[in-house]
């Protein structure tokens, strides 16, 4: 990074390292603005149109579309098919706009910090990086539960760990930059495969060694509230799964008090 010139140069260089600095705006206010508008376009242009059908006198214009002879509707169909094509697209585009995950706080915040400890850019030009909610990820949708865990580690982990690290070292010498590249995904992946592995095995020794009945029901419903409780945190999925998700997990913990 260091080696570009400084400006947008040096900034576009640094947003390329990670996929996670793929932030623009959604413009949403102004998407919405323009839909409205063709929105209102086109209800006077159908407006028009009955209003020229009302006061149609020749009766073969309307009952055949290749003997219509009014202009004045030809041209309302001409200007709506074109309207109503330009309509589609904003409606179609703005879908793709808002479906765009939203651009983490952590991510923000980051390419923030950079701006203000290398000032290369006008800071009308950065201002977009205030804009919260509007902001969104074009890198895609990622694990959920990955990036969590990420963020945990990441502020945990000692700064000077990372400071150092190749990786760091070779996009930047700035010893304020740094990147905890794929590592630290391999350490979320490893940390949260046991935590997996703990919430399923541990309840059912625990089943195995109670001889109560009671005690085997408080812990099926202390496990399966705790996976209930860590998908719904961890993860985005819907009601529907985390309901059936428990409801196999505590079927299956029922099992061994069987």
């Amino acid at each position: 990074v260091d080696n570009f010139p400084l400006g947008y140069p040096r900034y576009s260089a640094l947003l390329s390292i990670d996929p996670s600095f793929f932030i623009f705006r959604r413009f949403s206010r102004l998407r919405m603005r323009l839909l409205l508008l063709k929105q209102v376009e086109l209800a006077r242009l159908e407006e028009t149109l009955d209003k020229v059908d009302k006061e149609e006198t020749d009766r073969l214009s309307l009952s055949c579309l290749l003997q219509d002879s009014n202009p004045e509707r030809k041209w309302i169909i001409e200007t709506a098919t074109k309207r109503l094509e330009e309509y589609d697209k904003l409606i179609d585009e703005a879908e793709r706009a808002i479906n765009r995950p939203t651009s983490s706080e952590r991510d923000v915040r980051s390419v923030k910090n950079w701006t203000k400890g290398n000032p290369c850019l006008a800071r009308s030009e950065t201002a977009y990086l205030n804009e919260g909610d509007d902001l969104a990820s074009i890198a895609g949708v990622r694990d959920e539960t990955i990036f969590r865990m990420e963020s945990i580690l990441e502020d945990f982990m000692p700064q000077r760990l990372c400071s150092g690290s190749r990786r760091s070292r070779r996009y930047t010498a700035d010893p304020h930059v740094f990147f905890f590249g794929p590592r630290l995904q391999q350490m979320s992946r490893g940390l949260i495969a046991w935590m997996t592995i703990l919430t399923l095995l541990v309840p059912i020794a625990i089943l195995n060694s109670l001889a109560s009945l009671i005690g085997r029901f408080i812990t099926i419903v202390i496990a399966a509230g705790v996976v209930v409780f860590s998908m719904s945190l961890l993860t985005k999925a819907r009601t529907l799964e985390v309901f059936m998700a428990g409801t196999a997990y505590a079927a299956v913990l029922v099992v061994f008090t069987s």
